[in-house]
């Protein structure tokens, strides 16, 4: 897995037409596809609820006017079992 390439990368205002205000999502545009694990430790990294990952539909390199496909990723923290007495 290689994370040493340049990913650019928005910060988002989702659900709001005003800024700073909605839920924050951070969306990445990677040239090509990227591994699931790649993309977990972004979507970590970046600490917000939603992390989206957009790419183009057609072929890896070519520029063209094909729709876009994306993978959202969503943080999901853990609770420790609640102790009762």
């Amino acid at each position: 897995m290689d994370l040493g390439s340049h990913v650019p990368f928005y910060q988002v205002d989702t659900f709001t037409g005003r800024p700073f205000h909605g839920s924050p999502a951070s969306v990445f545009l990677p040239d090509e596809p990227l591994d699931p694990l790649a993309m977990q430790l972004m979507a970590r990294e970046m600490n917000l609820p939603e992390t989206a990952f957009v790419l183009p539909a057609g072929e890896p390199g070519k520029s063209d006017c094909s729709p876009l496909r994306s993978r959202c990723l969503r943080a999901v923290t853990r609770r420790s079992p609640r102790v009762t007495s």
